[in-house]
């Protein structure tokens, strides 16, 4: 009978590490899509922002639960093949970019960027949008 109880404990006890390991990393797949969606829509806005633009390189991503944002540093590279380091905050649920912050002088020329971008995320994956 103490056999018993001992089996079905054991077996209970490896149920429930499997269904939190599997529950962890589903939560952490969510995590890295939002990261990524939240990357391209940065993108486009940024596009929509300014022209001249080349490349985009994520260099770090952090999300914000005060402001409900994501405040990303890239590495920005023009047309003319200069390129800086440029962090800006990105609103998720207005989706709206702003707070720019210039690590060094560039000008940014405001309009639209038709071309294409090349972007690499975070992730490693590039892509153009």
């Amino acid at each position: 009978m103490k056999r018993k109880r001992l089996v079905i404990l054991m077996c209970l006890m490896v149920i429930t590490i499997c269904a939190w390991t599997l529950y962890l990393t589903s939560q952490k797949d969510k995590k890295e899509q939002k990261i990524s969606k939240a990357q391209s829509m940065s993108v486009i806005k940024l596009k929509e922002t300014f022209s001249g633009i080349e490349s985009v390189e994520f260099n770090k991503v952090h999300y914000n639960k005060l402001i409900d944002g994501y405040m990303m540093n890239i590495t920005l590279t023009y047309v003319d093949s200069y390129s800086s380091d440029f962090s800006f905050t990105y609103w998720e649920s207005s989706k709206v970019i702003g707070e720019f912050g210039i690590s060094d002088s560039i000008k940014l020329t405001k309009g639209v960027t038709f071309e294409k971008v090349k972007v690499r995320y975070l992730n490693g994956e590039e892509k153009e949008i």
